[in-house]
């Protein structure tokens, strides 16, 4: 099941990470806002018939849309790129989601 959220991300940048932010002003502190998508992925299947067994798939993170910097549409699309390319932020975001699905269920 695929699942589409939004979510503020707070970086703070250094070293080589500041070139994404050139022509934007000062990297360091920014807050952006993103839209992405999540597939849940699957448990695996282990009991029964080989042919129907698989193994399980982890959720994944993808379709990262990068809305906002600092409150102010943006259609700058290089900090997508290296969002995908950190497990931290990843990581961020699909904890968001996941805590997103838990107060839905609620």
């Amino acid at each position: 099941m695929r699942s589409t959220y939004t979510h503020t991300l707070d970086l703070s940048t250094e070293g080589d990470e500041e070139t994404a932010w050139e022509g934007y002003g000062s990297p360091l502190a920014r807050e952006i806002t993103v839209t992405y998508s999540v597939d849940w992925g699957r448990p695996a299947q282990t009991s029964g018939p080989p042919e129907s067994c698989y193994p399980a798939e982890p959720p994944e993170v993808f379709d990262i849309t990068l809305t906002h910097i600092d409150g102010v549409p943006t259609k700058h699309r290089d900090i997508e790129a290296w969002i995908g390319n950190s497990d931290i932020l990843m990581d961020e975001l699909l904890d968001a989601a996941r805590e997103k699905e838990a107060d839905h269920a609620r």
